[in-house]
Formats: C-alpha cells, structure tokens, sequence
C-alpha cells in the first residue's frame, strides 16, 4: 500500500520544516510526498529542500503561477503514484 502526502507550499517558512519532519517520523514508510510550490514570497521551498535533504520520498513540482491551494493539491492528485 503506497500513501501520496501532497503538500501545497506558499509562504509556509516558519512552518514547513517541521511539517515534514512529522511525516518523515512515521512508522509507516511506504508513501510518497508531493511538494507543490505555489510560488509564495518567501523562502518555504528553500527551506523544505534542506529539511528533507537526500530523502527519495519527497518530489517537488510546482504551478505555472501562484494559483491558490486548490490548483496546488489538484496538480499534486496528477502527478501522484500512491495508491491512496
């Protein structure tokens, strides 16, 4: 069973590390998470890449402009592999 995590970014700095360190603290390790950059003013994604370091879990992908949390998770279910 493989679980798709997609988390829209956007201006979530103050926020974003330990979000992921959440996930990544799981008993459960089949899952894949989706970070989808919408573009915030901030330095989020910066930050979320130096968080999850070399973990092949994480993806990140991106909308073409700031569009909103729903496009975000909608272009997240797109691209997803999990089964849930």
């Amino acid at each position: 069973m493989k679980v798709s995590v997609i988390i829209p970014v956007y201006n979530a700095a103050p926020y974003i590390a330990d979000t992921l360190r959440s996930v990544q603290q799981q008993t459960m390790t089949d899952y894949e998470v989706l970070l989808v950059d919408d573009h915030g003013q901030d330095e989020s994604m910066s930050v979320a890449m130096a968080t999850i370091g070399e973990d092949s879990r994480f993806r990140s992908i991106e909308t073409p402009v700031n569009s909103g949390p729903g496009v975000a998770r909608n272009i997240g279910i797109k691209v997803a592999q999990g089964e849930y």
